[in-house]
C-alpha cells in the first residue's frame, strides 16, 4: 500500500547531485544509496539509515511542534489563572466592603451604646447622690428630733 508521487528534478544549492525517482509514502531520500528508502518511524521491517540531516530535521520539527503545543498550553493556562485571579479578586473586594459596612454600623452601634451607658451612669450617680442628700437629710431631721426630746 504504497503511494508514489514523481518528483521533477531539483538541484542542491550544497552541489550534492540531482535527486530522481519516485517518492512513496513514509520514505525519506537517502543521500548515502541516492535513492528513496522507508523512513524510520515507518512500520516497515526494512532497517535502512536516513541521512542524519534528515533525522535532524525530524526532530527539530517534533521538537518545534511539541513546544508550540507546550506554549499553546502555557498561554491558556496563563488565561485561566488570570480569570481565577480577577474571581478572587472580585470575591476579596466584595468582602472587604461588607467589612467595612460591618466596621462602619459596629462603629455606629458602639457610639449609641456608649451613650447610652453614659447616660445610664450619669442617671445611676444622680440617685446615689440624692440617696446620700436623703440619708444626710434624715439623719439631721433625727438629730433634731433627738436634741428637741
Amino acid at each position: 500500500m504504497t503511494e508514489s508521487t514523481t518528483l521533477p528534478e531539483t538541484s542542491s544549492s550544497s552541489g550534492s547531485p540531482k535527486l530522481r525517482g519516485r517518492a512513496k509514502k513514509d520514505h525519506v531520500w537517502d543521500e548515502a544509496t541516492g535513492d528513496w528508502v522507508p523512513s524510520p518511524d515507518s512500520s516497515s521491517s526494512t532497517t535502512t539509515t536516513s541521512t542524519p540531516l534528515t533525522t535532524i530535521e525530524t526532530v527539530i520539527s517534533d521538537r518545534k511542534n511539541l513546544l508550540n503545543k507546550i506554549q499553546k498550553a502555557s498561554v491558556e493556562e496563563t488565561v485561566i489563572l488570570n480569570d481565577e485571579i480577577d474571581r478572587l479578586k472580585e470575591i476579596f473586594d466584595s468582602k472587604n466592603e461588607e467589612n467595612t459596612d460591618l466596621e462602619e454600623r459596629n462603629k455606629e452601634q458602639n457610639e449609641k451604646m456608649s451613650k447610652k451607658l453614659k447616660k445610664q451612669a450619669d442617671i445611676i450617680e444622680n440617685l446615689e447622690r440624692e440617696k446620700e442628700e436623703k440619708v444626710d437629710t434624715t439623719k439631721k431631721l433625727i438629730n433634731i428630733i433627738e436634741d428637741n426630746t
